[in-house]
């Protein structure tokens, strides 16, 4: 049997199988098991020269060309020597094993510090949450839990046409609130309660086509070897007019962190990524995410919006420990 040594992996078919035991019903019989989620993900077994692709949703199995666009569950193998540092292994409680970000981060810490994937607040009475994305020239790129909500309505998501070119912000585009590029980055910017707290973002002019890596997002050409933070030969920089040369609001690209639907808040609309579809033919596209993959879609086209922010580094947690049910509050 081929095998291949990763350091990150994902999951097999019979791993997906196993993890209905002791649940209710069975395989492709709409049961649920711990891994079950309502999007399908790739697994990495394959089927002659297709791959099987779970669908969560309806606990079953089907098997696709390899190129199409999924999800995956990473698959990841820890040491014999990692131990527990705390938690019972619950939902609520899980277990926290010893690594350098084992510990929670302390009041009066940097923002910047810690990790990807942590959640905070800006306030203990904001409704609003968001979740650390990655760190970018010691700022902290956060996003939001959820779609741009009307302000005075926060069960109706907006949905509007990504902007008048397919370039986000780009020097040029119409200022209309018609578009997502311009609203973010005036109507709701104007309306934050947080904006003493932001710096500008970078936003890379990435285009990128069927079946070929996310790093194309930022990289206009790399080598197996490069990633997206050290490739030689990126994409330009997308320049602004607005908010004097800044870009304080934007998008998810493709490919990064939490560029997906957030189960949590049953998000189901289609959303726009901020990076440049290429299909071979003529027109402005840009992708947007769907609930099962994505494809490129034309920039008059309404769609919702995930807002994503670069926090300043001066930025520090005053209380919290950076879970869904105590996030961060930041100061």
């Amino acid at each position: 049997i081929p095998t291949s040594i990763s350091p990150v992996g994902m999951l097999n078919l019979y791993e997906v199988v196993r993890s209905f035991e002791n649940t209710t019903g069975s395989i492709n019989n709409n049961s649920s098991s711990y891994i079950s989620k309502i999007f399908p993900f790739h697994t990495i077994t394959p089927k002659n020269n297709k791959i099987y692709v779970f669908y969560g949703p309806e606990s079953r199995f089907t098997a696709f060309t390899y190129s199409n666009a999924y999800g995956v569950r990473p698959a990841i193998y820890l040491k014999a020597d990692v131990k527990l540092n705390k938690g019972n292994g619950t939902y609520n409680t899980p277990y926290i094993i010893e690594t350098t970000h084992s510990q929670f981060g302390k009041t009066a810490d940097l923002l910047n510090t810690r990790i990807s994937g942590e959640y905070i607040k800006f306030s203990s009475s904001d409704t609003e949450m968001y979740r650390v994305i990655g760190m970018e020239d010691n700022t902290t790129k956060i996003i939001s839990l959820d779609y741009a909500w009307y302000m005075d309505n926060d069960t109706k998501a907006y949905t509007k046409k990504f902007a008048s070119t397919n370039s986000y912000a780009a020097t040029g585009n119409t200022e209309s609130d018609e578009y997502w590029d311009y609203y973010l980055n005036h109507t709701w910017y104007n309306n934050l309660t947080f904006k003493d707290k932001l710096v500008a973002g970078t936003y890379y002019n990435g285009m990128v086509s069927s079946a070929v890596s996310y790093k194309y997002s930022i990289c206009k050409s790399f080598t197996d070897t490069e990633t997206i933070k050290t490739c030689a030969d990126k994409w330009p920089l997308i320049e602004t007019a607005w908010n004097g040369g800044n870009i304080y609001v934007g998008m998810p690209r493709i490919g990064e962190m939490f560029a997906a639907q957030h189960t949590k808040y049953n998000s189901t609309i289609a959303f726009w990524l901020a990076t440049r579809f290429n299909n071979g033919s003529p027109g402005d596209i840009e992708i947007i995410k769907k609930i099962d993959g994505w494809e490129g879609h034309n920039i008059e086209n309404l769609n919702a919006a995930y807002p994503t922010y670069n926090l300043k580094s001066d930025v520090k947690i005053l209380s919290g420990k950076g879970t869904p049910h105590n996030p961060y509050i930041v100061e």
